[in-house]
């Protein structure tokens, strides 16, 4: 389970169209790059989300999920 760090100061910031608009740019980007590794995600809630990936050591899965919250890190919206 993965979730916007600080996402209720992106709102409170910014305005909730915008994030609407964040939420659903993480979203495709998380579909997008959890796919290339055989997985799949859903929305679980608010800016809550589910990655399952499988066949994937707990190491390799930690390693796919940082790696993901690196690039995020570095994005601009």
């Amino acid at each position: 389970m993965l979730d916007i760090d600080k996402f209720k100061d992106i709102n409170d910031t910014y305005g909730h169209l915008f994030g609407d608009f964040v939420i659903k740019e993480v979203a495709n980007l998380l579909d997008s790059y959890i796919k290339n590794f055989g997985g799949w995600t859903c929305r679980y809630g608010g800016d809550e989300f589910i990655a399952v990936i499988e066949n994937k050591s707990e190491n390799e899965t930690y390693t796919i999920i940082n790696n993901f919250k690196t690039f995020i890190e570095t994005r601009e919206f």
